[in-house]
């Protein structure tokens, strides 16, 4: 996971995660809700896409806003984000309103998108609902009630999942 953090350490982390940890696939946080800002996170984007092919890596890069956007920043720049990126894995979590996920899965059909916070601070799953706006479900045990209860997630979701951390140990 590449945080905000500016170019030369944005390059520095995508070239660590590569040479030090055999990483294929980015993650980078984008969105830090300074609405001006986001072309920034475009250029971090490019970064880690040069980065990786100067590399030779044929990686995978995704975006995590969590929640940053609204529906039509999220359109607008999903478009721009996609064409720097050489193409995204996936977008995490574009839009907080369930509704704008929706809407944004329908207008950017080719756009995988996850959901992530949607799940974990939403409650009860309605596995048809998250199909409807999502593609792919990122699951961490601890907020959702640990292991058992993630695992019960996946399997009512019944859509692939990533699991992923939540910066809590063992």
């Amino acid at each position: 996971i590449i945080p905000l953090v500016g170019a030369d350490r944005t390059r520095e982390l995508v070239e660590k995660a590569v040479l030090e940890h055999g990483m294929s696939t980015i993650k980078m946080k984008v969105a830090d809700g300074h609405d001006q800002l986001w072309t920034q996170d475009l250029v971090r984007v490019q970064i880690a896409r040069i980065t990786m092919q100067a590399l030779g890596v044929v990686g995978k890069i995704r975006i995590d806003v969590n929640g940053g956007w609204e529906l039509e920043q999220a359109v607008e720049r999903l478009i721009a984000f996609s064409d720097v990126a050489g193409g995204l894995d996936y977008v995490e979590q574009p839009c907080v309103e369930l509704d704008d996920m929706r809407e944004l899965k329908q207008r950017l059909p080719e756009m995988r998108i996850a959901v992530d916070e949607s799940i974990r601070l939403g409650g009860a799953v309605d596995s048809t609902m998250f199909r409807q706006i999502a593609d792919v479900a990122i699951l961490k045990a601890l907020p959702l009630g640990g292991v058992h209860a993630a695992v019960k997630t996946a399997r009512v979701l019944d859509m692939p999942v990533v699991v992923s951390g939540s910066l809590d140990t063992s």
